[in-house]
């Protein structure tokens, strides 16, 4: 049964939380699940073609918020929630501290 997983990061930059998440996929069976880094905001990690050889896709739902913290937690919660009506998950991980600005 293959499960559709989404791994949530407000921000998906070069940082510690970006480097666990990225050796957690590479760890996991990717032939049953189909996992997708899920943020509001994606820059430069260095991580990119890693990802891409995993076969892990990086959607920004909320790009166009630049970098800013407030934009995000003033408007991602809405456009987080109206993203996965759209996009359904079979399972959802949130980075915590990233979900606090939800």
């Amino acid at each position: 049964m293959s499960r559709r997983i989404g791994i949530f990061t407000d921000k998906w930059l070069a940082g510690g939380i970006e480097a666990y998440v990225v050796s957690l996929v590479e760890a996991m069976n990717r032939e049953r699940d189909s996992i997708e880094i899920l943020t509001s905001y994606q820059g430069y990690t260095g991580f990119d073609e890693r990802l891409a050889k995993a076969g892990v896709k990086i959607t920004a739902f909320y790009p166009e918020s630049v970098d800013s913290k407030l934009d995000r937690m003033l408007k991602g919660p809405a456009r987080f929630g109206d993203f996965l009506r759209a996009n359904p998950y079979d399972l959802i991980h949130f980075n915590i501290y990233s979900a606090m600005s939800f």
